[in-house]
């Protein structure tokens, strides 16, 4: 997160976007960047047009959501949590939420070009289950439940992988983890 980055500093993958929809590389992107800082990029088979600015702001949502929830600062590493840090983790996760939830609105109104739909459909559907999972780590935490938090947790890494892949081969590097 950036989206999808939220996790080992902010939270596995998915608080990241990553929930978390949209994670990704702390590397700018290539392209050219407008007046306005977004970057447009010419995306994974070098069209131009449409296909770039969709590119652009795709990966414009996943950085500015990635930027908000690196401000919260996790607190550790949720693999890592005990029961004590149930509390700080439901805090954190109250706050993410409704940047993922935004997050992942911005990026299903977004309309892909044609010809990328399916891997769009893949990344989209990926955040939605990690937005899911993390909502399930906010109630475990919130119930002291440190077992269904840190279930929840992996659950959100394993389910963004796929939207990972997908990000990846439509150029969002910015969606993507890693």
């Amino acid at each position: 997160m950036k989206l999808r980055q939220a996790a080992a500093g902010l939270f596995v993958s998915a608080i990241a976007w990553g929930m978390a929809s949209c994670g990704g590389s702390s590397t700018p992107t290539s392209g050219t960047t407008s007046n306005s800082g977004t970057t447009s990029t010419a995306g994974p088979t070098g069209a131009s047009g449409a296909a770039s600015s969709f590119t652009g702001k795709a990966n414009a949502i996943c950085r500015s959501i990635g930027e908000q929830l690196k401000a919260l600062n996790a607190p550790g590493d949720p693999s890592a949590a005990s029961s004590s840090d149930l509390p700080a983790w439901t805090h954190y996760l109250q706050q993410a939420i409704p940047l993922l939830t935004r997050g992942t609105a911005q990026l299903e109104g977004l309309i892909p070009p044609a010809a990328v739909q399916a891997n769009y459909s893949t990344l989209v559907r990926s955040d939605q289950a990690q937005l899911r999972d993390t909502q399930a780590a906010e109630q475990a935490a919130s119930g002291g439940d440190l077992s269904g938090f840190k279930a929840a947790v992996q659950k959100t890494s394993s389910d963004g992988s796929a939207g990972d892949t997908a990000a990846k081969s439509l150029g969002l590097t910015d969606c993507a983890s890693g």
